[in-house]
């Protein structure tokens, strides 16, 4: 918690920074500095996840983490069931005790870091410079990672290793304030239409939508469409009032969406993106040829038959008019 108030305190210091650094034609080390103010809490817990899930921890530790987990979520199931003006006292009772139990769990996990022999050989992965994200990207995959601040916003465009321009930086003109307004316009239109009955109003929410959709792929993903028609992906770090934006129902032509042009996948940083790659890439095992022969109970086509049936993919086959 302490860490994550430090990081909400100052993480307009980092975009300072960037806007600096790209003032004095620095893009690389901006790019570098945006992946530090996003990437290293959450490297933490995940190194840190893996320490303690993966750790061979004594009993008595065990026994206390489950102590520790069980006495938390008693309490949470209590204060559930509590009535805020009724049970006032009760509930401050037991905020205190979820207080005590959380400072309990810290000082578990401290005993677990100790305990751990995987402990000294633990190296919490580094936040990522421009050659490192290059790297971590797959062949065909460009990279859009925002820096939204009070001003403006920057889009840094990173295409992976074998590009001729690894690094391009858009200015884009709109501050934090601004596009948080555009984007719950966008959002409340179309939480609005399932609750329009009229034909005409509905279409005119959609035409909106549709208008809406528009404006903001020009004003954040166009500046950048030259790179992402060079790939065959497109990955986006978002920032602020980005992350409730549905990218992939931006509108890029009059009848295409960005998701019908291009795959769109979102992550927190590059930096987690290419540590989560490393982790899939280690978990995987060897391929094993398999031949299988399978006799199954298949039921008839009709509904009665179909919901009979004693497995549950089989009938969802069925109703769905599948067949072999």
């Amino acid at each position: 918690e302490l860490r994550s108030n430090f990081r909400a305190i100052y993480s307009d210091h980092y975009r300072d920074y960037v806007a600096a650094l790209l003032s004095a034609q620095q893009p690389e080390r901006a790019f570098h500095v945006l992946e530090r103010s996003r990437a290293r809490s959450l490297l933490v817990m995940l190194a840190e996840r893996d320490l303690v899930f993966g750790a061979d921890l004594p009993v008595e530790i065990q026994r206390a983490r489950r102590a520790n987990a069980l006495a938390y979520d008693r309490a949470q199931s209590q204060i559930a069931g509590l009535k805020p003006r009724e049970d006032s006292a009760k509930i401050e009772d037991l905020l205190g005790q979820l207080r005590d139990l959380a400072i309990e769990r810290e000082q578990i996990a401290e005993q677990v870091k100790r305990a751990s022999p995987r402990l000294g050989a633990l190296q919490y992965p580094q936040p990522l410079d421009l050659q490192g994200a290059r790297k971590a990207l797959d062949g065909g995959t460009v990279l859009l990672s925002y820096s939204v601040g009070h001003e403006k916003t920057d889009l840094f465009v990173v295409q992976p290793n074998g590009a001729k321009a690894g690094l391009l930086v858009y200015s884009i003109p709109i501050a934090e304030t601004a596009l948080r307004a555009q984007i719950n316009e966008l959002r409340t239109l179309i939480q609005d239409y399932p609750r329009l009955s009229a034909d005409a109003r509905r279409a005119a929410n959609r035409a909106s939508v549709q208008q809406k959709a528009r404006d903001l792929y020009d004003l954040l993903v166009k500046p950048a469409e030259a790179q992402i028609s060079g790939n065959e992906r497109v990955l986006i770090v978002p920032d602020g009032p980005l992350h409730v934006l549905p990218f992939a129902a931006l509108r890029r032509q009059e009848r295409q969406y960005l998701i019908e042009w291009k795959p769109v996948h979102t992550v927190v940083s590059a930096t987690l993106y290419a540590q989560l790659k490393k982790a899939r890439q280690e978990q995987r095992k060897p391929q094993v040829q398999l031949v299988a022969f399978g006799d199954p109970l298949y039921p008839g086509k009709d509904r009665v038959s179909a919901e009979r049936g004693g497995d549950s993919e089989l009938r969802s086959a069925v109703q769905r008019g599948l067949d072999f």
